[in-house]
């Protein structure tokens, strides 16, 4: 399991959660299971307890909370 504040690969998250290796918000059957924010410069500075996704369709169909 996972240990807040520490920092993950894409394979490590996707060998413990699923999902794509490549999305930011990796999904399994529809739903979000995870959120891979940039390190350094981080254009979410309030991540992870704010994120500005934006607005593309994939992003909304995996942040859309009516799936989970």
């Amino acid at each position: 399991m996972f240990v807040k504040e520490l920092c993950y690969s894409r394979d490590e998250i996707h060998a413990e959660l699923g999902g794509s290796v490549q999305s930011y918000l990796p999904a399994v059957d529809g739903s979000g299971v995870a959120a891979c924010f940039k390190r350094t410069p981080n254009p979410n500075p309030d991540a992870p307890d704010i994120d500005l996704a934006g607005l593309g369709p994939i992003i909304r169909k995996s942040t859309d909370q009516s799936t989970m």
